[in-house]
């Protein structure tokens, strides 16, 4: 009987070791059920925080795409602006070089009327000289005219 107490004694801390062991299964379990079921929730929340990002992302691209073609459009103008402004300068150049042609003209054509005034001032002046000696001719003429008809007398 003391064999079988022993036995008995044996199997009961034997049936209290595999209680312990189902208790700290059964608490893992629990746990891992736990895990398991924070783990689907965090997975749901990853699903869900995905999506929210995509659908951010597509807005985003959206708007980068309307945004490279503003750029496009805005380069072309650019172009355009830079062409029309090239013209206008090239058109300025032109002008310019006009200008400075006839700036040149008028500076040629003063120094030819001054040349002209000149020559003008010079003739007046031969004039009165011719004037001057024709009076004096005539005065002598009208002088020797004199003496000569009282000479003749």
């Amino acid at each position: 009987m003391t064999e079988a107490r022993g036995k008995v004694a044996e199997l009961n801390l034997e049936s209290e070791r595999t209680r312990g062991r189902l208790e700290l299964q059964a608490k893992q379990i629990g746990s891992i059920g736990e895990r398991l079921a924070a783990g689907e929730a965090e997975t749901q929340e990853l699903e869900a925080r995905h999506a929210r990002e995509l659908a951010e992302l597509e807005v985003h691209a959206k708007a980068v795409a309307g945004i490279e073609q503003e750029g496009v459009a805005l380069q072309e103008k650019m172009r355009a602006k830079t062409s029309e402004r090239d013209a206008l300068q090239a058109d300025l150049r032109q002008r310019e070089k006009g200008l400075e042609t006839a700036r040149q003209q008028v500076l040629r054509l003063l120094g030819e009327a001054s040349n002209l005034r000149n020559q003008l001032a010079q003739i007046d002046e031969f004039l009165a000289a011719v004037e001057r000696d024709t009076a004096r001719s005539k005065k002598e003429e009208d002088g020797a005219s004199g003496i000569w008809r009282a000479w003749k007398r």
